[in-house]
C-alpha cells in the first residue's frame, strides 16, 4: 500500500528576503524540497511601502498586475483596464514605483527574479511568519498567487518549466510612489540578487537603482565610495546587458556559472554555517 505524498506549495522570496543571512534565519530548520530561481510573470519589485523618514524611507514589496495596480492611469470601465496596461500612463505608473532615481526608459521594469522554495504543506506557515519579521510590523500582507517561470543560474532564457507559486504582498494604507531605499537596504538587495545568481538583465537593473542619500555632507567621502564600488557592477551587468542584450545573459552564466559552487562555498564559510541557505543543491 503506497503511502500518500505529502502536499507541497512553492513560495517565492525576493528582494532582501533572500540575501544569504535573511535565508539562513526565515528557513532555519526547514529543508525545502526543492528551490529555483524563478522570473515572476506580471509582477515587479516595488519600493511604495513607506518606512521610517532618514532611516529607511522604502522597503521593496511586489507590484502584481491585476492585484495591486489601480491607480490614476486606470479607466473608469473595466474593459477598457485591460488596454491600458500597454499603454505610456500604466509603464509611467509602475516606474514611478520599481525604478527609484532612475529617469522613465519608455518601457516598463524587467519581471521581479528571485528564488523559489517547493515546501511542505505544513512549512509555508513557518516560513512566511519568520519571513515577515523583515516587514514592518504595522503594514498588512497578504499571499498572492502567481504563475514563475524556473531557469537555469543566471539565465532566463534556459527555462526549466513553470510553476504556480505564491508571494507575499504588502498592502500599505498609502502605497507611495517616488520611495528610495536607504545604500544598506540597496546593498542587501543587490548583494542577494548576484548570490543567488539571477539573471544579468535583471541584476542590471538593479545595479542602476538610486537609493536615497542619506548622508550629511561630512560623509561625502563615503557617498563617492559607495558609486565607485558600484562601478564594477555597472560595467559587468548594466552596460553589456543593453549592448548585446540576450547574448550577454547566455555568456554571463556560462562563465559566472561555473564559479557559483565556489561563490556559495565561499559565503558558508564566512557565515560558519553548513548548507548554502540560499540554494537547495540536494534537490534536482
Amino acid at each position: 500500500m503506497h503511502q500518500e505524498a505529502h502536499k507541497t506549495r512553492w513560495l517565492v522570496l525576493h528582494g532582501p528576503l533572500i540575501f544569504p543571512a535573511r535565508l539562513a534565519v526565515i528557513l532555519k530548520d526547514i529543508v525545502p524540497v526543492a528551490s529555483s530561481t524563478v522570473q515572476v510573470h506580471d509582477a515587479f519589485l516595488s519600493f511604495d511601502v513607506p518606512g521610517v523618514p532618514f532611516l529607511e524611507p522604502a522597503h521593496a514589496n511586489v507590484l502584481v498586475k491585476g492585484f495591486n495596480d489601480d491607480g490614476e492611469w486606470s479607466s473608469k470601465t473595466d474593459g477598457e483596464k485591460g488596454l491600458d496596461r500597454e499603454g505610456e500612463a500604466y509603464k509611467r505608473w509602475v516606474w514611478a514605483r520599481c525604478s527609484p532615481g532612475v529617469d522613465f526608459a519608455g518601457s516598463l521594469p524587467r519581471e521581479l527574479e528571485g528564488v523559489a522554495y517547493e515546501l511542505a504543506e505544513d512549512d509555508v506557515e513557518t516560513v512566511v511568519s519568520r519571513a515577515l519579521k523583515f516587514l514592518p510590523s504595522s503594514v498588512p500582507t497578504v499571499l498572492v498567487p502567481v504563475r514563475a517561470s524556473r531557469f537555469e543560474l543566471g539565465d532566463v532564457t534556459r527555462s526549466l518549466g513553470e510553476v504556480s507559486a505564491d508571494i507575499i504582498v504588502a498592502q500599505p494604507e498609502t502605497p507611495t510612489a517616488g520611495l528610495q531605499p536607504s545604500r544598506d537596504y540597496h546593498m542587501l538587495i543587490l548583494r542577494g540578487a548576484f548570490l543567488n545568481v539571477l539573471s544579468q538583465p535583471y541584476l542590471a537593473q538593479l545595479t542602476i537603482l538610486r537609493p536615497m542619500d542619506l548622508s550629511p555632507p561630512a560623509k561625502a567621502r563615503t557617498a563617492r565610495l559607495y558609486r565607485l564600488l558600484l562601478v564594477p557592477s555597472f560595467l559587468l551587468f548594466y552596460l553589456p546587458s543593453r549592448i548585446l542584450g540576450p547574448v550577454w545573459a547566455q555568456l554571463g552564466a556560462l562563465l559566472f556559472g561555473r564559479g557559483a559552487p565556489a561563490l556559495r562555498a565561499l559565503e558558508r564559510l564566512s557565515r560558519g554555517t553548513a548548507g548554502s541557505g540560499y540554494w537547495n543543491d540536494l534537490a534536482k
